[in-house]
């Protein structure tokens, strides 16, 4: 009985754990010879920003420009495996409304496959991207629609073709790597590549469906009433109520946990620079954080600011609050933004928990410092709650997930929204899509099952 239960905790242990997707190519020290620029522009070795190491790849312009990459043979492994493809991360300075092209050009000149990559942004964001969800060069459908014993693999170069309404600007890169072995079949569609892992669609697995869900209508918005309004207040009073409570206590937090978040904001170096930016350690998702290199998780982020709101709860603490704005600032900056996939995001929901419960807390003193807004779209987006815009599907899976992991998160969210007519109208619909959740459904799908039991995964889960 021994043997098999300890069987069962390595199992779960391996379910949970990830291993890092250590960078190919971090561009630290010279340039590679492999990188070229065509046109009018520059690429450098720089230390302003970076996402792997202390260094990244600048690449600036004033004018038509194309950045090639000639490491052949890495990328002709990598579209020669089953599911092969690149992997690498992009650090906007100036937000654009149009696209970078990414193309991979064969020797005669022609194009095997391409895709584009919005760049309506600021701060860094992730490319992980399988060959198969790339577009043919008609873009009429994708490279998996090929048999791979048919594809194109003689690779010659990959190019990153600038805009022509973009005249200037600078970006930077890093994390570069041609994956040789299949990547994982969750990546995430987001705001930059909306069609990635087009497949995915056929799916529920909720941490990939933010961006679809947020192409979904917006509620529609009406003039709150005096006892809507009340409402609101009594509920506010009541989250309030919960935030203080189900917490580690006042003398564990000051003598153990308040020490703990200034080690963690010292060693990740989180810094504000003169111009106003924020800079410390890579942020990744699971599936690329190294704790050995000195990464952070965004659990990382959570602790922080968590800690430092309990702090706030039981002592009224506000010397700490420069610290949190820059963790969370940090942290979008990094891609836990609007919009963003981060590659792959699988499972945040368990780490943002207490980041939500932690921003709560803290809300007064962020509206104060008149930072709370910059947050409120970020939290919204990642909360999940744009699903409940349209009326709960009765067979969606993984409802347990949601119920666990993102429901407060949720109901936080909505409730962070200054205007209070769109606050009443978030928290009405999501409401009624959690009323419908808890309904009974038949089959193997969904939550709740007439006989008491809860599925998960189109099966029976007692956890």
């Amino acid at each position: 009985m021994k043997r098999y239960l300890l069987a069962c905790a390595v199992s779960l242990f391996s379910i949970c754990t990830y291993a890092a997707v250590n960078a190919q190519h971090s561009f630290e020290g010279k340039i590679p010879s492999f990188v070229r620029v065509n046109g009018h522009g520059t690429a450098t070795i720089s230390s302003d920003k970076y996402k792997d190491g202390q260094t990244s790849l600048q690449f600036s312009w004033n004018g038509p420009v194309q950045l090639m990459f000639t490491n052949f043979a890495d990328m002709q492994n990598a579209m020669k495996a089953d599911g092969g493809g690149m992997i690498l991360w992009i650090y906007n300075t100036t937000a654009f409304d149009d696209s970078l092209l990414f193309r991979y050009h064969n020797w005669n000149g022609g194009v095997i496959c391409q895709f584009s990559f919005n760049m309506d942004f600021t701060g860094w964001r992730a490319i992980w991207i399988k060959y198969e969800d790339m577009l043919l060069p008609d873009g009429s459908s994708h490279v998996s629609s090929v048999p791979l014993d048919q594809r194109d693999c003689e690779v010659s170069r990959m190019t990153i073709s600038v805009p022509a309404s973009a005249k200037e600007g600078n970006i930077y890169i890093d994390r570069l790597s041609f994956q040789t072995s299949r990547m994982n079949d969750q990546i995430v569609p987001d705001k930059q590549i909306p069609d990635n892992n087009f497949t995915l669609r056929s799916r529920q697995w909720q941490w990939g469906k933010l961006w679809e869900w947020e192409q979904y209508p917006m509620p529609e918005i009406k003039p709150v009433t005096e006892e809507q309004k009340r409402m609101l207040g009594y509920i506010e009073a009541r989250m309030d109520e919960w935030a203080a409570m189900g917490n580690p206590g006042s003398q564990y937090t000051q003598n153990t946990l308040i020490p703990r978040a200034n080690t963690a904001y010292e060693k990740y170096k989180i810094t504000r620079l003169a111009d106003g930016t924020v800079t410390g350690a890579p942020l990744l998702a699971d599936d690329e954080f190294n704790n050995s290199l000195g990464e952070m998780r965004i659990r990382y982020i959570q602790e922080i600011v968590y800690w430092y709101a309990l702090d706030y709860l039981y002592t009224g603490n506000t010397s700490n609050v420069q610290k949190v704005i820059n963790a969370l600032d940090h942290a979008v900056d990094q891609g836990f933004a609007y919009g963003s996939g981060w590659g792959l995001n699988r499972h945040y929901g368990y780490q943002v928990r207490d980041l939500y419960k932690g921003i709560w807390i803290f809300r007064k003193e962020l509206e104060k410092a008149g930072k709370l807004d910059d947050y409120v779209d970020v939290l919204l987006y990642w909360s999940g709650i744009q699903e409940a815009r349209k009326p709960y599907a009765e067979h969606r899976d993984e409802i347990l997930d949601t119920w666990n992991t993102l429901l407060n998160s949720k109901v936080i969210a909505a409730m962070l929204i200054k205007d209070e007519a769109k606050k009443y109208a978030n928290m009405k619909m999501l409401g009624e899509w959690v009323s419908a959740s808890m309904l009974c459904s038949e089959g193997t799908l969904g939550g709740l099952k007439p006989d008491g039991t809860s599925f998960h995964h189109g099966g029976h889960y007692p956890g």
